[in-house]
């Protein structure tokens, strides 16, 4: 199990543009992380914190970075879909998740996480439109051998998720931190998906906010979640999906070898945090 992290955790800056997603690779190689999960969110926003991955000659741009994670000796499992842009035509989005589809192939990576449709106040997972609006990126992912893994928000049940994996023949992630949030039990919700998990996004809170704090920095039953790991035959990357936003840049190269030691002592069946209360 390769541990990896989405290169976002080296990315946004406050008052300053993001760090590029070549400057991320190659500070998550130094942290001594063996693969990237490679977020494409940030290529809908706008300003300092844009992310230019899929603009211009985008194909070249990948290309690039695919080249720098070899450099590095680095893989890819996934990547992240970018999130809709509702204040553009959605043709916009829809061209920008192609991109990501193609994208995904050229880097070597097997799935695409996309997030489940919801209502507008956020209680409840539109599991049926999930399967209407995917089924035809889930037909194109395939032809580019790759497919979409859709993401448990806090809305979403581990059911939802079989259901929608069940119409579209595709793949799940598993987000430790939404399922927080939402009451739900790691190790219960882990064995309930099987094989149909696909991608993780590890990353902890105090079952409150989406804070996607470090492991043991909130309330996540990680004994629960590694025995899920373990029982269902786990065999894809352990990734974390944790910001840095608010940590000094002088002090994130340890806050990255944090993670790595935790990945680590994770993937090696060993987790000594108890039963991850307060």
């Amino acid at each position: 199990m390769l541990v990896s992290a989405n290169h976002g955790l080296h990315g946004n800056r406050r008052g300053k543009a993001r760090f590029t997603a070549f400057e991320a690779v190659e500070f998550l190689g130094k942290a001594g992380f063996e693969a990237v999960d490679v977020n494409f969110c940030c290529t809908t926003r706008r300003g300092l914190n844009h992310e230019a991955l899929l603009d211009g000659d985008w194909r070249e741009n990948i290309r690039r970075l695919k080249r720098e994670l070899d450099r590095r000796g680095m893989e890819s499992e996934s990547t992240h879909a970018p999130r809709a842009c509702f204040d553009e035509p959605r043709e916009v989005y829809e061209e920008l998740l192609r991109r990501t589809i193609e994208a995904t192939r050229m880097l070597g990576a097997k799935y695409v996480v996309v997030h489940p449709w919801v209502s507008e106040d956020k209680t409840r997972t539109l599991t049926e439109k999930t399967i209407e609006y995917f089924s035809e990126f889930e037909a194109y992912a395939k032809t580019w051998e790759v497919t979409l893994a859709v993401e448990n928000m806090v809305s979403t049940s581990p059911e939802q998720l079989l259901a929608i994996r069940d119409a579209l023949d595709c793949g799940v992630c598993w987000d430790t931190g939404h399922a927080n949030i939402a009451g739900r039990k790691q190790y219960e919700s882990i064995t309930t998906l099987g094989d149909a998990l696909k991608v993780l996004h590890v990353h902890d809170n105090y079952g409150e906010k989406d804070l996607h704090n470090p492991p043991y920095s909130g309330t996540v039953d990680w004994e629960g979640f590694l025995a899920g790991l373990r029982d269902i035959g786990y065999q894809g990357a352990l990734n974390f999906e944790v910001s840095a936003d608010r940590i000094p840049e002088e002090a994130r190269m340890e806050h990255a070898g944090y993670l790595v030691k935790i990945g680590r002592l994770f993937v090696s069946g060993e987790n000594h945090g108890g039963d991850g209360s307060c």
